[in-house]
């Protein structure tokens, strides 16, 4: 199992508050409804099994009435279309500023369809994973 490597996020959630730490992960976003905007939540962490006594740090996030907490895997980021292009965050953050005042269910669907067109139809090469909180 030498040299074997495991991103994580974990999440905790108390009431209005959610607490996020991270191991190898890209940043997760939070859609603030009152501002109309997007906090980005940089975590640095090291994947799990690549060093014992790293400092693993955690960020605390109050939540209010529809904001919106989008977390993903680094195949989301990391998409390519056919001309080689990764799709970014730039793409990402705008589907959730769109998508912000739709159900969580509507908001994976939405980037569904942003994976499907932005690939152009071709299997992804790595995984793909989303996560969407949405505080009522």
């Amino acid at each position: 199992m030498r040299m074997m490597y495991m991103g994580m996020m974990l999440v905790h959630c108390n009431k209005n508050n959610v607490e996020i730490s991270t191991a190898g992960m890209p940043p997760a976003l939070c859609y603030k409804s009152k501002e109309d905007s997007i906090e980005i939540v940089r975590l640095k962490g090291l994947p799990l099994g690549s060093n014992v006594d790293y400092p693993y740090q955690s960020q605390k996030i109050e939540m209010e009435s529809g904001d919106v907490l989008f977390m993903m895997s680094d195949g989301l980021c990391e998409l390519f279309n056919r001309e080689k292009e990764m799709i970014g965050m730039d793409k990402i953050e705008g589907v959730l500023k769109n998508s912000a005042a739709f159900s969580a269910n509507d908001i994976i669907s939405n980037f569904a369809r942003l994976i499907d067109s932005w690939s152009g139809g071709v299997d992804p090469h790595d995984d793909i994973t989303m996560m969407v909180l949405k505080k009522r």
